[in-house]
């Protein structure tokens, strides 16, 4: 038996012609199989499908009026005999002219149902000589486009006889079979999809278990292949560089354990898949992304992955890896090797850094020159992604040029990728900062300095509240701290003063690289500001935690000794039950 394996229910629409040739009857055989008959499609049908098969075909007979004439009525005998119910005829023109040929294209196409559930068989032996180029192509288009199940190409070859005097039935379907490799082949160098390729390597493989000849080798080394082509479509598609590279590797691994053992079109096929993909595969001992390290190769290897989305316009994947790459170029600097995929504790962290560096060059600040590259990059990224999101649900129309992003990936990106070494990816401050209220009660910013011991501090307070700040700082044995005092107009209704608070602490945070923010303590309004200048250090990309201060006295004891040591809580950084200590 030839062809694959399908279900019984499946209509089988076998295609062939007559001409009005003097045909005699010959002995054909197919395997250890023979059949006699004056028709070589009537001995296809009979030695090529099975009894069950044949009661599911329907012949469908192309051939002049002329050709009717000579001898359909003595084929449709001979395949009603094999048990085929259904056997008709389709006049054609003798395709002496184009036209013709178009008329004979669409009667093909007329005669085989609109319907992927059926599958498409032809015998080109009979009828004019022109005519099996013209089946070929219309193959082409139904299971191209329409999605039906090809069950083979034959040709029983009258000229060429066997040793037991029979003549052969030739299956000749692996040549069509590549014209299906081209046209997936096709579509994996211009979109960069291994889908299709995958799927006609899975249908390959059933020619190749179904089929009678010494293939054993072949068949394990196709399914192999099948295998890691199928597993590698889905991640390449989705655009995910680490589980396409996985799959690569096993693929490159799976096509050199194939070379040179056979020449099978699906194995060559492959081949071509593994040439497109072998840039930025993984090595294929490695099965298990976790354990990836990240090297200055595997940056390279996922800049690679990035371009060849690039090259083949999936611009919105190509934006995303990009994005997530840029993340690892930090992690890299930042001497990350392993576990650089947890999101909370390496990516997170390095996402606000970058998000830092672009929000210091929006508002103007001095950035090292390295940072200003990063921000520059990265807010590249971002715009030209948010163009792509929501799938344009937007009122404007989304347009994304293809130059600014070439230039992005071929340029800049490498740019950054070769000198990695020297990126800068941290911040100059190295001071503890300080951010409290003080109110008419002096006792929150005491016990704040008293635990934290800063380096400087910024003073939210009011005219007559600042009176107490020196006595204050001698309490707390801080007498020549440096201190940013900001008198509020209003300590009571001073919400909108917070763009003026922001811009005059900004340059003390720049120097910090901790700032601790005291919600305790001063007005309601000193305690909002307290958390919009926390905000702002967090966009600056400084570390920020949040205290509160503790003094379970009654008030009047409080207002008659506010300089007495009361309790403190750190807010962000409570470790399952244990408190952390103040330094």
């Amino acid at each position: 038996m030839s062809g694959i394996t399908m279900s019984l229910e499946t209509p089988i629409f076998f295609l062939t012609s007559l001409g009005l040739g003097n045909y005699r009857e010959l002995q054909y055989g197919l395997g250890e199989q023979t059949y006699a008959t004056r028709f070589a499609p009537v001995a296809t049908a009979a030695l090529v499908f099975s009894a069950a098969e044949r009661q599911q075909m329907n012949v469908r007979i192309l051939c002049t009026a002329k050709a009717r004439d000579h001898c359909f009525d003595q084929v449709a005998r001979e395949f009603h005999s094999l048990g085929v119910s259904s056997v008709a005829w389709r006049e054609v023109p003798e395709a002496q002219s184009a036209s013709d040929f178009q008329k004979i294209l669409t009667a093909i196409l007329e005669v085989v149902p609109d319907n992927e559930q059926v599958a498409v068989a032809v015998d080109v032996t009979l009828g004019f000589r022109h005519l099996p180029f013209i089946y070929v192509a219309a193959l082409t288009y139904l299971v191209a486009l329409r999605g039906v199940t090809f069950r083979g190409l034959f040709y029983a070859a009258g000229d060429l006889e066997r040793p037991n005097g029979a003549h052969s039935i030739v299956d000749v379907s692996r040549f069509f079979e590549l014209i299906r490799w081209h046209q997936a082949l096709a579509a994996l160098r211009d979109t960069g999809r291994a889908r299709p390729l995958a799927r006609i390597l899975r249908q390959h493989v059933g020619n190749l278990f179904s089929a009678e000849n010494d293939v054993d080798a072949g068949r394990r080394q196709i399914s192999v292949i099948r295998d890691a082509a199928e597993k590698l479509a889905a991640p390449l598609s989705s655009g995910l560089p680490i589980e396409a590279g996985i799959a690569a590797g096993q693929l490159l691994r799976a096509v050199q354990s194939a070379a040179g053992s056979n020449a099978d079109t699906g194995i060559l096929a492959a081949s071509q898949l593994a040439k497109h993909v072998e840039g930025w595969a993984l090595p294929p001992q490695v099965k298990d992304k976790e354990n990836i390290e990240l090297t200055k190769e595997e940056l390279r290897r996922q800049w690679l992955f990035s371009r060849w989305l690039f090259e083949h316009d999936d611009y919105g994947n190509c934006l995303e890896v990009l994005r997530e790459w840029v993340v690892n170029l930090v992690l890299f600097r930042q001497g990350v090797s392993r576990n650089w995929l947890n999101y909370e504790q390496r990516r997170k962290p390095a996402e606000r850094f970058l998000a830092a560096i672009a929000y210091r060059a929006r508002s103007g600040l001095n950035c090292a020159a390295e940072h200003e590259r990063l921000a520059s990059f990265w807010a590249a990224i971002s715009e030209k992604r948010n163009l792509l999101a929501h799938a344009g649900m937007k009122a404007e129309t989304v347009k994304l040029p293809r130059e600014p992003l070439q230039h992005l990936v071929f340029v800049e990106a490498r740019q950054l990728l070769e000198s990695v070494d020297t990126l800068e990816v941290r911040f100059g401050g190295s001071r503890n900062l300080l951010v409290s209220a003080l109110g008419r009660s002096p006792g929150a910013l005491f016990t704040a300095l008293s635990h934290l011991r800063p380096d400087a501090a910024i003073v939210l307070t009011s005219e007559q509240a600042s009176l107490r700040l020196p006595d204050t700082l001698k309490a707390a044995d801080m007498p020549n701290l440096e201190v940013q005092p900001i008198v509020l107009q209003d300590p009571y209704r001073a919400f909108r003063e917070a763009a003026s608070v922001i811009a005059q602490c900004r340059p003390s945070l720049l120097s910090a690289d901790r700032v601790v923010v005291n919600l305790t303590g001063g007005t309601t309004a000193m305690q909002y500001l307290a958390e919009r200048v926390a905000d702002e250090a967090k966009r600056l990309g400084i570390h920020v935690e949040r205290v509160a201060v503790l003094d379970e006295r009654p008030t009047v004891e409080q207002q008659a000794d506010p300089f007495k040591l009361g309790a403190i809580e750190f807010l962000d950084e409570v470790v399952g039950n244990s408190r952390r200590e103040s330094p």
